[in-house]
């Protein structure tokens, strides 16, 4: 057993090897579910083939957390099951938690029913598509476990004893395990989902959370005091990102009302990360006076982030907080400053302000530097895409209602909305209004993409001094249409 095992490592090898030679700027990925010590090295690993039952299904969890435990970072199982079928319950809960592995995938031995999300009804359906989106929400935060996993040799997934090593009881719980601080909790049983259950937590306090998309069959969610987590925009798929899409740092406060974590990032592909292009990013956050600030603390590696923007979320403090002050450093003497805050008058009101703020230009430059534009680019989920469209008047006095078939439109001079334009959603009733300061917007950009839109903002482009920061300061604002 021991030669097949090593066998099926050396496989993985060659076929690792092969694929790197032939293109050595791309990453190679290889899947096996037969491997040696040293096999993750050069290879993915998937649990074999395993059946549609709950037993199975349990097992599942277990599985990838002991593989993580033997050195293999990326595993999961056949999502649904391999062998006999499944039901839309099990599929859908197995989805739920499949999603949250390390390695994501469904597959089927010929002669079962269907096993897509779509072939088990509109239910299951769209417990499959919220699972999906979770994880795409959460890439930003399990590339940077799979960089620790690479660096440091900490698995992805861990056992959620691993919070709390000294409590006995937590040993033997299998229907929950962690993603660094993040803490996911599955109901394995098909009579009672995830809220119908009693929760075991680790030792201290556990934030609950969501995206908006709590339901019986996903896992429930929970974030650990003084943690701070990334996670980005709800892909259809990785092939839609590009290095401009905007961060969101998931922040948990902890009893003297801080937090840290990490995000790691690069090209994504290639191995420039290996001679320092890749950015290691330290943040931090503190709550002084009911304003949060959360900055950078420490940065590691050559790797630029292009047009870095950042948004915060608090999953407990929703109501309490009256203002909020972000700093991000940008390099070169250079840092984003944002201060969010609630209009005392009119709560409703979400005033934004932002900055390129020059803290340190160099010597001989006249204490100015090259030229800079800001740019403010936040990006709206659309629930209903076909019946939503921009509405605004143009400073020339000439109206528009601009919809998604439009893809990317760019205004500028006396073609920009003057002051204000409005995200309608006309299924609702509903329009978001975005009022700015006209004398701080260059141009206006609209961009489209599956599901969401971007509302762009960008100064004019000019040196930046001390003295003179650039800044646009923004309002939103939900209003009734009909």
């Amino acid at each position: 057993m021991r030669r097949l095992q090593v066998y099926g490592m050396l496989m993985a090898k060659s076929t690792y090897t092969g694929m790197k030679l032939a293109n050595p700027n791309k990453r190679p990925f290889v899947l096996t579910r037969a491997g040696f010590i040293g096999s993750q090295r050069f290879a993915a690993t998937w649990t074999g083939d395993n059946l549609s039952t709950w037993e199975h299904f349990h097992m599942s969890i277990s599985m990838v957390l002991q593989l993580g435990l033997s050195g293999q970072p990326l595993s999961g199982p056949d999502i649904g099951g391999f062998g006999s079928n499944a039901t839309p319950k099990l599929f859908g809960r197995w989805f739920g938690v499949g999603a949250m592995f390390p390695f994501c995938r469904g597959h089927s031995e010929e002669g079962t029913t269907d096993h897509e999300p779509w072939s088990f009804g509109e239910e299951c359906e769209e417990v499959c598509r919220l699972a999906l989106k979770r994880r795409y929400r959460l890439i930003p935060h399990m590339y940077t476990l799979f960089y620790l996993a690479h660096t440091k040799g900490l698995p992805v997934s861990t056992p959620a004893f691993f919070a709390d090593p000294k409590d006995p009881q937590l040993r033997t719980i299998e229907n929950s395990f962690l993603l660094g601080p993040l803490l996911v909790y599955v109901s394995t049983v098909s009579e009672l989902g995830v809220h119908q259950m009693q929760h075991v937590l680790p030792n201290g306090t556990w934030m609950s959370f969501d995206f908006e998309d709590s339901h019986l069959d996903l896992p429930a969610l929970y974030l650990q005091a003084g943690s701070i987590i990334p996670f980005g925009p709800p892909h259809q798929h990785v092939g839609e990102a590009n290095l401009n899409d905007d961060i969101s740092l998931l922040v948990a406060l902890d009893e003297n009302g801080k937090a840290e974590g990490v995000l790691f990032e690069d090209d994504g592909d290639g191995y420039d990360y290996i001679n320092g292009g890749y950015l290691l990013t330290t943040y931090i956050a503190e709550l002084k006076s009911s304003v949060i600030t959360v900055k950078v603390s420490k940065a590691e590696g050559l790797w630029a982030r292009p047009n870095p923007s950042f948004f915060y979320r608090d999953p407990e403090r929703a109501g309490e907080i009256e203002s909020l002050k972000m700093e991000g450093d940008v390099g070169g003497g250079f840092a984003i400053e944002r201060n969010i805050s609630f209009s005392q008058d009119n709560p409703k009101v979400l005033n934004i302000d932002s900055s390129l703020v020059a803290r340190n230009v160099g010597a001989g430059s006249g204490e100015f530097s090259r030229l800079f534009c800001l740019r403010i680019h936040p990006t709206f989920g659309l629930l209903h895409p076909t019946e939503s469209y921009i509405s605004f008047t143009s400073i020339n006095g000439s109206k528009h209602d601009v919809w998604p078939e439009s893809g990317e439109q760019l205004y500028e001079g006396d073609l920009r909305p003057n002051g204000e334009w409005m995200l309608v959603d006309k299924y609702l009733g509903l329009g978001l209004v975005n009022k700015f300061n006209i004398d701080q917007v260059y141009k206006c950009l609209i961009h489209w993409n599956f599901g969401i839109v971007n509302l762009e903002l960008s100064s004019e482009n000019r040196p930046v001094s001390k003295q003179s920061p650039l800044r646009i300061s923004h309002r939103y604002e939900v209003m009734q249409i009909r």
